[in-house]
């Protein structure tokens, strides 16, 4: 009969001993305790069923006013977003309009027709416009008045928006965009301002400010009515729902007679205004309570009801909910029964104990032994259920109070832990939609590796879905990521962001650039990281764009550096040439031909020009002289360079050449192509002076189809060419480095040895000369040069120059010069002709000389820079006093003039240093003969 369990022996055994020894003694007693702690249990299950119902009403009281302030915040994001996203469609509209007309129309029509496109635009039913604004606010206007068009808004009479629209433009004066809020007074005058928001945003092309705006109280509105639509959708629940205003109209009623009445004016059995009351505890924080009597309609009695009102401030709403507390006092009057029931039955127990001792024993522990046991079933199926499932117990089934009360305490936990599950879910979704709202890439793993988030933008850069990419390893969904294992480790470990250096991703056929940053997961729950991935594409873009307009900057200084530096070195080098080429020039006139020192002279003679030609190439390079083009036998050109090239390469190098004589001519300058073949040759010199090598120069003629033009290149047109081929067996270059090598300043080599200007003045010189220059090469295996150079039809051999006599006289010239070397040498030059010549190193001087005797000279010979007096000062101030006074003006180089410049100042003619004999006899005949032709006209 017994089961052998503890609950059966601890109660068999209680009851034994308690009723042998204690029944009669404790009997009355007992009845008393009972009695007592019915009462006592009476009052506190009356203050648990109020506490009960007090936090129901209060609970949905709160969950009206969570969803009030939950939509009014939420149609306020809306309408943000809607108000930014109209701008932002005007703009890019004005934008496009502007872009496509600009240098087509003027900026006035421009600016009409995107007032007109802008203008035509509506919405919200018609009653959504944009305007416009310039910085003054005025100037240009867009609104649903098209007659301030064109009107300074802030000063237009009568016009109650001007304050705000200063107001505006004052708000955004520092940023590009901003929202605004404003009041608007009312048209006629009689309603109060309505509030306004605005979103503003700067359109810099024209200095507007574009926006949008909607009335506050219509969003508001909205909100409202949504509110009231969802009360009037509850079905009914635990009581009476009231809404309405401070002032006590009822804006909702689950009595819908009730709604737009004045609830003030009720009052409750006891004549409590009971409105009021609830209007004066819901302006406190925490919102209140309020008891009131009822009289029910069906029943005639009174009954009692509790109410809980809360305000929402911003709304001035009042919110309250009202409850029957009549079945508290049932459910009272029920425990009490049942406690007398129960005492009454513990009366008939103890009698029948003390008519049969043994069978009552029995009998009793028998009972209570069941009856704990289907107690404990029911909280064992609690328990049991309560890990997954909300199921409640019930407390009217439960006969002993202090199951019944741990059953009320279980019940609160599974309700307050399904209210924690809703709210934590509410939270994940809302974590959720703002981890998919971001921009970047974000991707959680746990400490192992595996995915535990994957947001929308993942999706969209890999393609893989949220449910395919959970639970994987990161690098089977995002091998990119595959580096970033030690960052995400050290993250975990030293719980700090780590960064990692930019990452660049090949994808969709381009290059992308992205930024990794690591997070800890920070919490006790969950170890682990999240990773965000931002692209920086355009950043990384715009930088090397910025870079690379820096670079061109830098390059144009160097350049203007160099033009600087050049002319220097050209009139100083032109100076200490001219001597040089004088005096051997006069020897080489005074030396019979057949000698050998005849020979050596020609041998400076030519030196001399070619360091001419130098400079020629210095002030070319630097753009400040243009070069001479004629028709040359380029192949003497080559050779010639090949010539002096094989004294300066080593017997290392193999130099093989292969130069057709049939090449005709070439428009060129002797110097550039000279340039041309030094650059390439010694570029392939220091690629093979380490190992040595074979270096090949080959050219011949070579007539190119049109065919043929495109492959080599489509800027090349066809025609008869030249063909210049040079290769070594260096060690060659990479793809970048070939990519690169006509680029100035662009080198491999060390610091000192070469400047990157070599190739790139090749190439400079044989696309100035119509022609095309290619590289062919790969590391280990050398590389080659082809330069395609147009070519003239053949002419026949150049007619031998016949012998010229230099032009002589006798006339008078003043010679002046700052430099004495160079003053003595053109002395002699021209006494030799049989000039007479007074020489002078003072520019000063020389004006004071010929001042004090005009009449005594023929002709002025004048350097153009010198201390005192430049050469052009010295013309003007001759010309002042002899205005038929012919001058020649010899310069080394000078920025100042050239010969165009030196002519139009009255010099009749222009002579650039070294000055030879021959240049300087038939230049003094020319200018002579041009005075004595003036004075016979």
């Amino acid at each position: 009969m017994f089961r052998k369990t503890s609950i059966q022996k601890i109660t068999f055994l209680s009851f034994l001993v308690i009723i042998s020894v204690f029944t009669i003694c404790l009997s009355g007693g007992w009845l008393y305790e009972t009695y007592r702690h019915s009462a006592a249990d009476s009052d506190v299950y009356e203050n648990e069923l109020l506490r009960e119902r007090q936090w129901v009403i209060r609970n949905e009281a709160e969950k009206i006013i969570q969803l009030i302030d939950f939509q009014r915040r939420q149609r306020e994001k809306e309408i943000r977003e809607t108000l930014r996203e109209r701008v932002l469609r005007a703009y890019t509209t004005a934008l496009h309009t502007y872009q496509e007309k600009q240098g087509k129309l003027p900026l006035p029509e421009i600016k009409q027709l995107v007032i007109t496109t802008l203008r035509a635009s509506r919405f919200d039913n018609g009653m959504g416009y944009y305007f416009a604004t310039t910085g003054d606010g005025g100037d240009e206007v867009i609104a649903d008045r098209p007659e301030l068009a064109g009107r300074t808004l802030t000063y237009v009479p009568g016009n109650s928006s001007a304050a705000e629209a200063r107001s505006m433009v004052a708000m955004i004066t520092a940023n590009e965009e901003a929202f605004y809020q404003y009041l608007v007074p009312d048209p006629q005058g009689v309603a109060q301002p309505r509030a306004k928001l605005a979103f503003i945003k700067y359109f810099e092309p024209f200095g507007w400010y574009i926006g949008t705006a909607v009335y506050r109280d219509d969003m508001t509105h909205e909100v409202q009515k949504k509110i009231l639509d969802y009360l009037y959708s509850l079905p009914p629940g635990i009581g009476t729902i009231a809404l309405f205003r401070q002032d006590g109209i009822a804006l909702f009623h689950s009595r819908k007679e009730n709604i737009g009445r004045d609830m003030f004016a009720y009052t409750d059995d006891k004549g409590m205004e009971i409105y009021r009351q609830l209007l004066h505890v819901a302006l406190s924080d925490e919102g209140g309570f309020v008891s009131s009597a009822w009289e029910d309609a069906a029943t005639q009695e009174v009954a009692p009801k509790i109410a809980y009102a809360r305000s929402y401030a911003d709304w001035q709403w009042i919110v309250a909910i009202d409850t029957n507390t009549d079945d508290i006092q049932a459910a009272l009057r029920q425990k009490k029964l049942q406690l007398r029931q129960q005492v009454n039955g513990y009366i008939i127990k103890v009698l029948i104990l003390l008519a049969g001792f043994v069978g009552i024993v029995i009998l009793l522990s028998h009972y209570l032994s069941r009856r704990l046991d289907q107690e404990f079933q029911a909280f064992t199926a609690f328990f049991e259920d309560a890990a997954s499932g909300y199921r409640e117990i019930d407390r009217q089934s439960l006969s002993i109070r202090e199951f019944r009360n741990l059953a009320e305490s279980a019940n609160r936990m599974i309700r307050d832990r399904r209210k924690n599950e809703e709210e934590m879910l509410r939270l994940r979704a809302m974590l959720s939609n703002i981890i998919n709202s971001m921009p970047s890439i974000l991707v959680g793993v746990d400490q192992d590796g595996r995915v535990i988030q994957w947001n929308l933008e993942a999706e969209k850069m890999t393609g893989i879905s949220s449910a395919a990419a959970l639970g994987c390893m990161l690098v089977e969904v995002l091998p990119q990521l595959a580096g970033q294992q030690e960052n995400i480790r050290l993250a975990m470990a030293d719980r700090q962001p780590q960064k990692a250096s930019r990452v660049v991703d090949q994808r969709d056929g381009r290059t992308h650039y992205v930024d990794i940053v690591v997070y800890p997961l920070i919490g006790e729950a969950m170890a682990g990281a999240v990773i965000r991935v931002d692209d920086v594409t355009d950043q990384v873009e715009a930088e090397a764009e910025r870079s690379k307009l820096l670079n061109q900057l830098q390059h144009s200084q160097k350049m203007e550096a160099i033009g600087t530096l050049a002319s220097g070195i050209a009139h100083d080098f032109n100076n200490i040439l001219t001597p040089i080429l004088g005096y051997a020039d006069m020897i080489r006139n005074e030396t019979p031909a057949e000698s050998h020192v005849a020979a050596y002279l020609t041998a400076v003679l030519n030196a001399g020009n070619r360091a001419k030609d130098l400079v020629g190439q210095i002030l070319a390079f630097s753009r400040q002289q243009e070069q001479d083009r004629q028709p040359v036998q380029i192949h003497l050109i080559v050779k010639e360079a090949l010539k002096l090239l094989r004294a300066s390469i080593p017997a290392t190098i193999d130099m093989r050449t292969d130069i057709d004589p049939e090449c005709c001519q070439v428009l060129a300058d002797p110097s550039q192509i000279h340039q041309i073949v030094m650059n390439l040759c010694t570029n392939s010199y220091h690629a093979m002076r380490a190992t040595g090598g074979v270096l090949a120069i080959r050219m011949a003629p070579l007539a190119i189809d049109e065919e043929a033009a495109r492959a080599i290149s489509p800027e090349l047109a066809p025609g008869p060419y030249v063909h210049l081929k040079i290769s070594d067996t260096g060690h060659g270059m990479d793809p970048m480095t070939l990519e690169r090598i006509f680029e100035p300043y662009f080198t491999t080599k060390k610091e000192g040895e070469g400047t990157g200007l070599g190739l790139s003045v090749v190439h400079n010189i044989v696309k100035s000369h119509g022609g095309h220059i290619a590289a062919v090469s790969a590391l280990g295996r050398g590389a080659t040069f082809h330069v395609y150079l147009p070519r003239l039809l053949q002419a026949g051999a150049p007619l031998p120059q016949p012998v010229q006599t230099l032009p002589a006289g006798s006339e008078r010239i003043l010679l002046v010069d700052d430099e004495e070397v160079i003053s003595r040498m053109e002395e002699l030059m021209l006494t030799d002709l049989g000039y007479q010549v007074t020489a002078l190193l003072d520019s000063a001087k020389a004006l004071q000389t010929f001042n004090a005797r005009p009449a005594d000279f023929d002709l002025v010979i004048t350097d153009m820079t010198m201390p005192h007096l430049t050469g052009l000062e010295l013309t003007g101030e001759i010309l002042k006093i002899r205005p038929d006074m012919p001058i020649i003006m010899c310069t080394g180089f000078s920025e100042l003039v050239n010969e165009e410049q030196a002519k139009a100042q009255g010099v009749r003619e222009f002579l650039m240093k070294p000055v030879m004999k021959n240049d300087m006899a038939h230049a003094v005949r020319r200018a002579l003969d041009s005075r004595r032709q003036g004075q016979s006209v």
